[in-house]
């Protein structure tokens, strides 16, 4: 029995955390787990030409995953989200924009990658961006029907489902019908989409 292809896009970043930094990024998390199951686990992102960028891609070679879609981007710094607490001990996070994982690439690799995946994970935080978004679409358009499609939704306290659906998703509709929530936080749910 062949192992299932599952391609993770959308951002690698690190963790700026007050005990020090941590590699992070859901589709990231994805494709790490999804490997640890024994899927041949790809990730598709992007990192700056800086020492954040080759320490994540050293990082990645650590664990056993693949860097070969990992674009480096002289352009932009590697992606980084601040994370500070309160008195209560409750953390706020700053995602910094204009980050390498911003501007993902479209290329023949990745189209040909998607089109053989049995599973794609993707989110609505690196779709903050046109670019990315845009690489986004075209990766889940070049899929087989077939394909499992795993929608990561990463809500912004107050910030309700039909809110990001008017103005994230283009006008898509996406079921619920298959809700699981992941458990990474009270504000992250992971949702098969059904076109």
């Amino acid at each position: 029995m062949s192992r299932p292809t599952v391609v993770a896009i959308g951002e690698i970043l690190w963790d700026l955390l007050p005990g020090g930094k941590q590699l992070g990024g859901a589709p990231a998390n994805f494709a790490f787990h999804a490997g640890q199951l024994g899927a041949d686990a790809v990730s598709v992102s992007a990192v700056g030409d800086d020492a954040d960028g080759r320490e994540i891609l050293a990082r990645l070679h650590a664990l056993g995953l693949t860097t070969d879609y990992i674009a480096v981007d002289p352009g932009h710094p590697t992606g980084t989200v601040t994370v500070s607490l309160d008195a209560a001990g409750v953390p706020s996070y700053t995602i910094h924009e204009g980050v390498a994982w911003d501007f993902v690439p479209e290329t023949p690799g990745l189209l040909e990658l998607a089109a053989r995946a049995d599973c794609v994970c993707f989110g609505s935080l690196a779709q903050r961006s046109p670019a990315t978004r845009a690489t986004i679409r075209s990766a889940l358009a070049a899929t087989r029907p077939d394909c499992v499609r795993v929608f990561d939704v990463n809500f912004a306290s107050g910030t309700s489902t039909e809110t990001w659906s008017r103005r994230r998703s283009g006008g898509r509709r996406y079921s619920r019908s298959t809700i699981r929530n992941c458990r990474c936080s009270a504000n992250c749910w992971a949702w098969r989409v059904t076109t």
